[in-house]
């Protein structure tokens, strides 16, 4: 066998290693990035689907939604109280001092309502602040795994192409020497 056989079967050797490791570089991405969309033969069928969608009208869907909400806050409790009148033979003063009674009363329960609510406040501030703490370092956790899975699998995918083209390079040259 001479030189120029053995590089065309060493360039055509390079450039199917090269092309397998592309596509596999390829697959590899789309599996972290896009699982749903694996599967040839899913592309295939979708593609010639939309094919026929061209061709009729679709009717658009309505659908209702219902949605659900839900929270781990602690609700704020309050105090009720019944008020017992006076009767209609109360003098002046003893109005004035149940009034006055009901007054202060009122005065201690907004302001215990108002330590509470700042209380609350404060209590719901840090949570919120250690809440957007753990999701800013999950989402930088997230964005460097995106970075180190892209840059796995583009690197693989160029290093197939570069495969592929010193493959040519190699056969190019071994059809040069026959």
């Amino acid at each position: 066998m001479s030189l120029g056989i053995s590089l065309i079967s060493v360039g055509a050797g390079l450039q199917v290693l090269g092309v397998i490791a592309a596509g596999d570089g390829v697959r590899r991405t789309r599996v972290i990035y896009a699982p749903e969309r694996l599967g040839i033969w899913r592309q295939v069928k979708k593609w010639f689907g939309s094919l026929g969608r061209i061709f009729r009208h679709q009717q658009p869907l309505a659908e209702p939604a219902v949605g659900k909400m839900a929270t781990d806050l602690p609700a704020v409790s309050f105090d009720g109280r019944g008020v017992v009148e006076l009767g209609p033979d109360a003098t002046t003063e003893q109005r004035v001092d149940f009034l006055t009674t009901q007054v202060t009363a009122l005065q201690s329960g907004v302001g215990h309502l108002e330590r509470n609510l700042v209380a609350q406040s404060r209590k719901w501030q840090e949570e919120l602040v250690a809440v957007r703490a753990a999701v800013s370092e999950e989402a930088a956790q997230s964005r460097r795994q995106v970075k180190e899975a892209k840059a796995d699998g583009l690197a693989q995918e160029a290093i197939g192409l570069w495969c592929v083209g010193i493959g040519v390079i190699v056969a190019f040259v071994g059809a040069l020497m026959l």
